[in-house]
């Protein structure tokens, strides 16, 4: 039942009741579910007012009133005044409720609350004390009256039980304060550190003092905070602003005494002052003059810079930038430089050590330029700039460049060439880039250099300045060629690589390279050119000159080719070959002695410098030896006649040709000289007498010339025969009847004839005027005269066409024959005009006609004769004509029956042969025509165009024009073949396509 009632009691607390007490001390009650009357229930302070002393302590009781029809069993009060006039100290429960619902709460707010009820049955029914309120006065002496306030809540019920809420009325209670107590406290302070703060709070101890005995005691509701603030500049305060309120008894930051101001801002400075009252209102105020200069940031904007990368030398430039600080200012007596290191190899840093360390006393210079002095090749180094301002605030600026610290050059590297002489213009080098194991070779920086000196006579002179040629030589690492230099010039070379550091390394070699790759020069080697008739040359040799290395005198070489010398003229020359050691004397003059005769020799001299450079001086001169005359053997007289004979020899060497001869050995005639040089020897002589005998020899000489002069021969001429009688006209074909001259050369000549074909002799006529020829016969005919031979027979051959001594037959044969024909390939056709037109380089005539069983058909060409054909045993012919080039050629054909009666001739016609095709132009490959549109072309042909045949959707159409008008066909592509034929049936072909539309 108690439990019951408890959780009755706290709902209706928690949730129901709302009084209010106000600065009047009116007091309200409120009833959620039944608003009854307002004078049903009421609730006030007891005393209503009261006037207290400041300083005193006293009491006001709250008191309920039921009314004349209520019962109360819970009030749930709240109670609101002015703790700058009063201080509450408790709360404690009326004898009005038996129970504490909820304890009495002071949160120094200037609020207060307490709940209290009945056991169930035991509600108050008459006017009870609900509780009591104990106060302290606080304020200065006033009048006013001090208001309470509170929110209650209620819990009534009616006459008859049941649980309806009242509202009531309420009545406010009021406080008059008076005192005598003017004075207010002293002896207390306000102390906190005079000076800089780095962080962003001031401790404060702060002393109330104490009040006069008597007096009305320190109120410590009244203690107040106060500050006043400046611009901190350069570690300077500003003009200070007003005080103002900072902390109060119930909000400072901290208990009393000590308190913290947390609110402080960096770059300011800072006054405080301490006010408290007494209980009387009476307040001091304790002033430091201490200020607290606040400054909690570092310096800003500052730097340290160095180079990033490598460094050659072993010191480090740095560039300090202390940066700004606005508040306290700068303690430049605080800067500190650090660094820290790690080992450096193959160009990467190693790990850095755990630790910063302090160089600043080891360092060079002043601020803001530095150097550290005392780094070491192979390290890599990081510094930070360290600085404070004049708080101590520190400010630490670090760099991420690395000092990479290499200051060895590459090592163990070379530079190798051939030392001494090079004979071509070009250098071999092999360079050696040696080590570096703190930043690596940098195979960018390989740089090769030569300098260059005269060379005289094989020393160098002066050398010039060392000149980079890297970009000058060929090849790849390791190995280079110099190909610039020039003969006549020594070098030496170096090679210069650096390490990534830039640290360079040079490596050089004493040798020398001197390069001469020209052969002395001006030389020369004489000797007698022509024939030599002793078994030796003479020979004069000419070193020249060799400016640069010099003439090596122990190089001399005499080399020789040789030929078959044959009259005067040599042959193919051999090879060369060195006979340097089989010649006598010394230089410059040697002689050749072991050369052999009937030869000819060349030579040359071959001297080299003293770097090999062989120069090589020939001659032209041809050394002609011939130590003996040439051997005559078989000499001939041959072809001997009445006034002329052939005299032939031979010799066993190329040699002249003459003879001498007449009637006895006195010889006395000299035939001309023959200087070609021969072996085999042939001399005509003339004007001899006939049947005469003569004596003759005969003299050859060599080229030398060696003369030899051959044996007495001798022969006797023969007699004189007469000439051969000539015919005029000669025989030939001839259509009418000929008259016929006989002559001889030969003076006094008889000519003798016959016409039957038989030789004639001394008994056959005697040809005394001309001979007439009207039919074909053949004239035979000899020339006699006295003491002479006779001529040798004439024979001359005459066909008369249309009479003669033929066949009485052949009158009876007709001389009506066909026209010929034309046969191209297996094409025939008839001449039917004079001009006609041949398609290939090959074709033919033929005919046929009983007047031509076996006669024949002579065809001439361009007026020429050409060939004669046979017609067969039914007078059937053909002619075949091989033509080599196209072209128009004439022809005329005549015919002959078999007794060679001329039959007639064809007319002269002409043949056009022509071959190629002819040339359609100007026909595209696709174009488009609408119906009824003209489709055209052009084409041409060297003998001309004959006809056009074209074929559109399988309709062929032959024209002559070379165009025809578009006919009704549908729309869409059609094919067009177009075929142009030329007069000999050349033909060419053409396809397109036509877009009809």
């Amino acid at each position: 039942m108690k439990n019951r009632r408890f959780i009755k009691i706290f709902l209706l607390r928690s949730s129901i009741f709302a009084l209010t007490l106000v600065v009047a001390g009116f007091f309200s009650v409120r009833n959620f579910s039944t608003v009854l009357s307002a004078t049903d229930s009421t609730l006030s302070f007891n005393p209503a007012t009261t006037t207290q002393a400041i300083g005193s302590d006293f009491t006001m009781d709250a008191v309920v009133n039921p009314g004349s029809t209520n019962e109360v069993n819970g009030v749930e009060l709240h109670v609101t005044y002015d703790q700058a006039k009063l201080r509450l100290d408790s709360i404690t429960k009326g004898t009005a409720f038996v129970i504490t619902l909820a304890g009495a709460s002071i949160p120094g707010d200037g609020t207060a609350s307490i709940a209290v009820g009945t056991d169930y049955g035991s509600n108050v029914t008459t006017s009870q004390t609900v509780a009591t309120f104990h106060f302290h006065a606080l304020a200065t002496v006033t009048s006013s009256p001090v208001a309470f306030a509170s929110t209650c809540d209620i819990t009534a019920d009616n006459t008859g039980g049941t649980n309806d809420f009242d509202a009531a009325g309420s009545s406010n209670g009021a406080v008059t304060l008076t005192s005598t107590d003017t004075t207010a406290p002293t002896g207390g302070s306000i102390s906190y550190t005079n000076g800089n703060y780095t962080a962003a709070t001031v401790a404060l101890t702060v002393d109330d003092g104490t009040d006069e005995t008597g007096g009305s005691g320190i109120n410590p509701d009244s203690r107040i905070i106060q500050r006043q603030e400046a611009t901190l500049s350069a570690g300077s305060c500003g003009t200070y602003g007003l005080w103002g309120n900072i902390a109060t008894y119930s909000t400072i930051n901290g208990t009393y005494p000590n308190f913290t101001d947390a609110t402080v801002s960096s770059g300011k400075c800072y006054k405080y002052q301490y006010l408290v009252s007494d209980n009387a209102g009476n307040p001091a105020t304790y002033t430091s003059a201490n200020v607290a200069k606040v400054d909690t940031a570092a310096p800003s904007g500052g730097s340290i810079t160095y180079t990033n990368g490598y460094f050659t030398s072993a010191s480090v430039s740095l560039t300090a930038a202390d940066g700004t600080d606005a508040a306290s200012g700068l303690n430049t007596s605080s800067r500190i430089v650090k660094r820290q290191s790690a080992t450096l190899a193959n160009g990467t840093c190693g790990t850095y050590s755990p630790s910063w360390s302090d160089v600043t006393s080891s360092l060079t210079g002043s601020y803001p330029n530095f150097t550290d002095g005392t780094v070491v090749s192979g390290n890599c180094y990081q510094y930070e700039y360290l600085i404070s301002d004049n708080f101590g605030n520190q400010a630490t600026y670090t760099s991420t460049n690395v000092a990479k610290v290499d200051t060895v050059a590459p090592s163990g590297g070379s530079m190798t060439y051939t030392d001494g002489n090079y004979t071509t213009a070009s250098v071999a080098l092999t360079v050696g880039d040696g080590t570096d194991s703190v930043s690596g070779i940098s195979a960018a920086s390989r740089i090769i250099q030569r300098q260059e000196a005269t060379l005289s006579a094989g020393s160098c002179g002066s050398y010039g300045s060392w000149g980079s040629i890297t970009s000058d030589v060929t090849g790849t690492y390791p190995n280079f060629t110099d190909g610039t230099v020039v003969s006549g010039k020594c070098y030496q070379y170096k090679y210069l690589v650096s390490d990534n550091a830039s640290n360079q390394a040079t490596y050089t070699s004493a040798n020398v390279a001197k390069v001469d790759t020209a052969a002395p020069s001006g030389g020369s080697i004489t000797y007698t050119d022509g024939f030599h008739t002793s078994a030796s040359v003479g020979l004069t040799a000419n070193d020249g000159t060799d400016s640069v290395s010099g003439i090596n005198t122990s190089s001399r070489i005499v080399k020789r080719r040789s030929s078959t010398l044959t009259g005067t003229t040599c042959g193919s020359y051999g090879s060369w070959s060195d006979i340097t050691s089989s010649l006598t004397g010394s230089y410059p003059d040697f002689t050749d002695t072991t050369v052999i005769t009937d030869h000819c020799y060349q030579y040359e001299y071959l001297v080299s410098n003293n770097v090999g450079n062989q120069a090589t001086y020939a001659s032209n001169n041809a050394a002609k030896v011939d130590t003996s005359a040439p051997v005559i053997s078989g000499e001939t007289a041959a072809s001997i006649a009445d006034v002329s004979t052939v005299i032939t020899w031979t010799t066993n060497e190329a040699a002249t040709s003459q003879v001498e001869y007449g009637t006895d050995t006195s010889y006395g005639s000299t035939t001309t000289l023959d200087s070609s040089y021969v072996t085999s020897h042939s001399q005509n002589l003339s004007g001899l007498t006939p049947n005469t005998p003569y004596h003759y020899r005969v003299i050859s000489s060599d080229g030398v010339p060696n003369q030899s002069t051959g044996n007495d021969h001798t022969f006797t001429t023969s007699i004189t025969m007469v000439a051969t009688p000539v015919a005029d006209p000669a025989g030939d074909t001839y259509s009418s009847t000929q008259s016929v001259n006989l002559s001889s050369a030969t003076n006094g000549a008889t000519i003798h004839y016959t016409v039957d074909g038989t030789d004639p002799s001394a008994s056959s006529p005697v040809y005394s005027s001309a001979i007439g020829v009207s039919y074909s016969l053949t004239i035979k005919a000899i020339a006699m005269k006295s003491g002479m031979a006779d001529s040798a027979v004439m024979s001359e051959d005459y066909i008369i066409g249309s009479s003669g001594n033929s066949s009485s037959s052949s009158s009876s044969k007709s001389t009506d024959i066909s026209k010929p024909k034309l046969r191209i390939g297996s094409t025939k056709e008839s001449i039917k005009n004079k001009t006609i037109y041949a398609g290939a380089h090959t074709f033919s005539f033929e005919g046929q006609s009983d007047a031509l069983v076996r006669g024949e058909v002579k065809v001439y060409k361009n007026g020429r004769h050409y060939k004669t054909v046979s017609a067969d045993s039914h007078g059937s012919w053909g002619a075949k004509i091989n033509i080599s080039n196209d072209g128009n050629y004439d022809f005329k054909l005549y015919y002959y029956d078999a007794d060679s009666n001329d039959l007639g001739h064809s007319d002269k016609f002409t043949v056009k042969v022509d071959t190629s095709a002819p040339e359609i132009t100007d026909l595209p490959l696709v174009f488009h025509k609408r119906v009824g549109q003209l489709v055209w072309w052009t084409a041409q042909d060297d003998q001309g165009v004959d006809h056009y045949k074209y074929e559109l959707d399988g309709k062929i159409n032959n024209i002559k024009k070379a165009s025809f008008i578009m006919p009704q066909v549908g729309w869409g592509v059609h094919i067009l073949t177009v075929t142009v034929y030329d007069k000999a049936g050349n033909e060419t072909t053409k396809k397109v396509a036509i877009t009809v539309w």
